[in-house]
């Protein structure tokens, strides 16, 4: 796993999506994908009468009627983003079936396992279709949506973790009780690239964002003294180490190598030496 996925991921999904419950929904095929829908919209130059049963389920499910005229005018890129933004600015009140597939289709593959054959076999283990064709036809739409809009990879599993990050956020409730609210901790401060995946590792979620290089150069000064504090505290090998690291990556975000940094340190211990000998400057005076 890559540090970008590890930053994306840090949880797990859950079995609900603004208010639908995976399990306790009966969902209703659709036998068109976004893409083939969206391709034939513009060939009719933007003609909701003009497209088939099938596509018209689909530009439903997506209530394309409020974005209609920019998709149209939008090249394939803008026209993926567009439907991303519509997505996320939407619950399904306004939303339909197609929507939920992908977020199904990402559950089952992520919490269960991926696959048609899983897929299908949870379908019918919770009651949400009917028939294998029922279950098949949802698995497709979903996946193959969630493929073109460059949510899902294609075994259906989550590729952009930010994105389901953003979908799932933002209709999450805030914590009603103390209890609640004793169990979530507030750090805000800059971590190692591995560390969320460590805490859902050890089974609970995490909330990060990522810093902007301003942000970051910021943090990295509040994290220097954060490390060369502990370091005065523990004195030990292992705090010395994160002050290194720390050093580091603030060489990088002004440009420089870890290499560029120890040559630099080589100089000035050529020119001025280094600390072994343990001098004291008292004072300066004239001669």
């Amino acid at each position: 796993m890559s540090i970008e996925e590890n930053f994306n991921r840090a949880f797990n999904l859950p079995d609900s999506l603004r208010g639908k419950n995976i399990v306790s929904e009966k969902i209703i095929p659709t036998v068109c994908s976004v893409k083939i829908m969206l391709d034939k919209l513009r060939e009719k130059a933007g003609e909701y009468a003009n497209l088939e049963q099938w596509e018209k389920r689909s530009y439903k499910n997506y209530n394309i009627e409020e974005i209609k005229n920019q998709l149209i005018l939008a090249d394939e890129e803008e026209r993926i983003g567009l439907l991303r933004k519509h997505i996320l600015e939407n619950d399904f009140s306004y939303l339909g079936a197609s929507p939920f597939d992908i977020y199904i289709v990402a559950y089952v593959a992520e919490n269960i396992g991926p696959g048609k054959t899983t897929f299908i076999n949870f379908c019918f283990d919770n009651g949400m279709a009917g028939t294998e064709n029922s279950a098949n036809a949802i698995y497709q739409v979903g996946k193959g949506d969630g493929i073109y809009l460059k949510l899902l990879n294609k075994d259906g599993t989550v590729k952009d973790w930010n994105f389901f990050r953003q979908w799932i956020r933002i209709n999450e409730e805030e914590p009603q009780t103390v209890e609640e609210e004793a169990k979530i901790k507030i750090y805000n401060k800059l971590v190692r690239d591995y560390i969320p995946e460590i805490i859902m590792k050890s089974g609970k979620n995490c909330i990060v964002s990522k810093a902007n290089n301003e942000e970051k150069f910021s943090k990295l000064k509040n994290k220097l003294t954060e490390e060369v504090q502990e370091f005065m505290e523990a004195e030990n090998l292992e705090e010395l180490a994160d002050v290194m690291e720390v050093l580091f990556a603030l060489a990088n975000s002004l440009g420089y190598s870890e290499d560029d940094l120890m040559s630099m340190r080589a100089k000035k211990r050529e020119a001025r030496g280094g600390f072994e000998e343990g001098i004291i400057l008292e004072k300066v005076y004239e001669k």
